[in-house]
């Protein structure tokens, strides 16, 4: 145990948030918003700027945290407006919106401040000029009266409704040119909520870090009380090769005790099996066929013991086809009572989660039942949700953090946090951290109260894996995100199979190709795309379907999913992939042949091509290949041709199948065309995706990707 590495280091933030406190009051209560730990602003947008870009702010030393953020861009004009999304949620009381931003003689910005949205949905800013160089903190009262409408809105009134629910970030360009500011710590003085007690815990920094760097992880104290509180913060970093992935429970609520338990489910009173409910698992659940109408579906869950059920959560999944619900428990499996509160109650139109069902007390139950229903309608399809969790308190939970590995670094940091204030303790190393998986485990004592919490950090290897072995492993990809390409191929990721090669992206109309980025409204640029690649090291397999509307063989009275018919010619699609393999393959073709622009061929950016994708999905609606296998088999004959007519060395693969049936796949060797071909003297890859379950031939029973910790009870993951 090498405890020496990890020094304990405490910051409490005065700069940021005591010099607010005594002008503040104690009647509110600091919250920290957004860290400015991210390089994700989410709908990030402006106004006649271009080329925007967030990154790590350099040579602006962190006000708070371990980085600050840099946001830059290209004003077109005086004026041109960045607008960073930062906060969204209520503010009750808001009192007062504090941020530190760095200028410096290149940022170009003339003003700065925050644009918010009120509790009637009108949109106000208030901004300071940018009159200083270094890091300054910008305070904003929005109830002062100083707040104006970011644009005019008519049906408002230009007056501030609390609660505020979005903030963002805004400034405004002095002059034409770049612009650029660095942002760190956004806080609020806000009412204190009376249900908040204690001392809310949350933890800072990156959850992968690159070699040789020290460990630098912060916990965040925000002190809901109006006394003092004293804050004691245990942590044990154990190495974790095997990615062990232990549940941690709820610091409230416990051990979710529906997971692994045994769910089943009745549709119309007829037995159907396994609900899927408690498997853990957010992507798989129960799903009736479409029929003419359902009544109920009734969902048994069995605990295997009686517990003191507090708490009951779902995930939505796909449920909304779910309307209502009733809830009732029992002890023996054969009577069951309603629960108080939970009838009839809705979920339809509650998407993610996890909901919480309206359980009002304690029930002392083993099996719980939910019928799901629409009063006296009967929809024509019927889905459960994926999860739903169980809980009956931390009373009876005895918590340990989970034993994965050596302990490698451990240690202590302790702070006073001031009443209603926000502390910062940071675990800082002074010898790196190896490359490889870890599993952190805290244990926090505050206000009164102990918590023990866990979570997974990994040092990326310190060189990239090596083309050969790389070449085993690919990834589905449909942006030219280099960033994010680098990160896969770093990891051991050999394969891009793209998405946005769509006929009807590069080709828009029967005599004009387009691969660098002209063809509206898509203008994807299949020339830079590939190129920053193959600069990476990865190989490229295009996947072409999607049919353009001048190709298309759906009818006038079809108004959905016409990109999904097939080609009126399948000739047509046949000179689609020659125009593609002819320009990224790697033989050289006739100019005359062309029909781009600049008559460029065999530039040797992709590795193989794939005809269509998971053309066994038919449905009118959403499948993409609205049509009959026999019908795919033909267009998939015209595409292989025209790709050997381009560069016969390219290799070839059937259209991802959806699945390993045989009955599907089996026709590549048993169709015939005309002339006695098959498709399999067409193509030299078979391509299917491997849907895992207990569809034959790829029977699975314990599927890693659900059950990490080894199989579950029974040896399955799919019963």
């Amino acid at each position: 145990m090498f405890q020496s590495s990890l020094r304990p280091a405490l910051i409490l933030v005065s700069g940021l948030i005591a010099t607010l406190a005594a002008e503040d009051g104690p009647a509110t209560q600091r919250r920290l918003l957004n860290a400015m730990e991210s390089l994700a602003f989410p709908g990030i947008g402006a106004y006649r700027v271009d080329d925007l870009a967030v990154r790590i702010a350099e040579g602006a030393p962190a006000k708070f945290g371990a980085v600050a953020v840099a946001v830059s861009g290209k004003a077109l004009d005086k004026g041109g407006k960045v607008d960073a999304p930062a906060f969204d949620g209520d503010l009750p009381g808001c009192r007062k919106l504090s941020m530190w931003v760095w200028a410096d003689a290149a940022s170009n910005a003339a003003e700065v401040g925050l644009q918010i949205k009120d509790g009637k949905e009108e949109w106000l800013m208030q901004t300071v000029p940018v009159d200083w160089t270094g890091w300054k903190l910008v305070e904003i009262d929005p109830t002062a009266g100083g707040m104006r409408q970011a644009y005019e809105q008519k049906e408002h009134d230009g007056k501030l409704d609390l609660p505020v629910r979005s903030v963002h970030l805004i400034w405004f360009a002095s002059a034409p040119g770049a612009t650029s500011l660095s942002f760190d710590a956004l806080t609020a003085s806000v009412q204190p909520n009376p249900t908040d007690t204690g001392v809310a815990l949350s933890t800072l920094g990156a959850d992968v870090i690159e070699p040789g760097a020290p460990l630098a992880l912060r916990v965040i104290a925000e002190n809901r009380t109006a006394a003092s509180q004293a804050v004691e913060v245990r942590y044990r970093l154990q190495a974790n090769p095997t990615y062990a992935d232990p549940v941690m429970p709820d610091p409230v609520h416990g051990y979710d005790h529906a997971l692994g338990a045994t769910s089943t489910v009745t549709v119309d009173g007829v037995d159907k099996g396994a609900a899927f409910l408690c498997d853990g698992d957010e992507f798989s659940n129960f799903e009736a066929p479409w029929s003419n109408g359902y009544k109920e579906l009734v969902a048994t869950i069995d605990l295997g013991q009686a517990r003191d059920i507090s708490e009951v959560r779902w995930h939505a999944g796909d449920a909304n086809w779910i309307f209502k619900a009733d809830a009732s428990t029992s002890l023996d499996g054969q009577s069951y009572a309603a629960v108080d509160g939970a009838q009839g109650f809705g979920m339809n139109g509650k998407w993610g989660g996890p909901h919480r069902f309206p359980w009002t007390k304690p029930v002392k139950a083993r099996y719980l039942r939910l019928r799901f229903h629409d009063d006296a309608k009967t929809p024509n399809c019927v889905r459960l949700p994926p999860t739903l969790m169980v809980y009956d308190g931390i009373a009876n939970d005895k918590v340990v953090l989970p034993e994965v590995g050596p302990v490698v670094a451990s240690g202590t940091v302790r702070a006073d946090v001031a009443a209603r204030e926000i502390a910062e303790l940071v675990l800082a190393s002074a010898e790196p951290v190896g490359p490889g998986g870890y599993l952190l485990g805290l244990e926090t004592t505050a206000g009164g109260r102990s918590e023990i919490r866990w979570s997974h950090l990994f040092v990326r290897p310190a060189d990239t894996v090596p083309s050969e072995r790389a070449l085993r492993f690919g990834m589905n990809g449909n942006a030219s995100d280099a960033g994010v390409s680098a990160e896969m191929r770093r990891c051991g990721f050999g394969y891009m199979r793209f998405e946005n090669a769509k006929w009807m992206m590069f080709m828009p109309t029967p005599d004009h190709v387009g691969f660098d980025g002209s063809v509206a409204p898509w203008q994807v640029d299949l020339d830079g795309i590939f190129a920053a690649y193959q600069k990476l090291g990865l190989k490229v397999l295009p996947y072409v379907f999607q049919v353009p509307a001048w190709a298309t063989s759906a009818g006038d009275e079809v108004k959905k999913n016409r990109e999904g018919w097939p080609p009126r010619d399948h000739a047509d699609y046949g000179e689609a992939i020659f125009q593609l393999v002819a320009r990224f393959g790697r033989a050289k073709v006739a100019p005359e042949l062309l029909k781009s622009d600049d008559k460029k061929s065999g530039l040797g950016l992709i590795d193989a091509v794939e005809l269509w994708n998971e053309p066994n999905l038919n449905d009118p609606n959403w499948g993409p290949f609205v049509g009959t296998m026999g019908q795919y088999l033909e267009v998939m004959r015209a595409g292989a041709e025209g790709s050997r007519r381009a560069d016969p060395t390219l290799p070839i693969t059937s259209g991802g199948f959806a699945g390993m049936d045989i009955e599907v796949v089996g026709q590549l060797q048993e169709h015939e065309y005309a002339d006695g071909k098959r498709p399999l003297d067409f193509i030299d890859i078979i391509n299917v995706h491997f849907y895992s379950g207990r569809s034959e031939p790829e029977t699975c029973g314990w599927d890693p990707n659900v059950s990490r910790n080894g199989p579950s009870a029974g040896g399955t993951t799919y019963p």
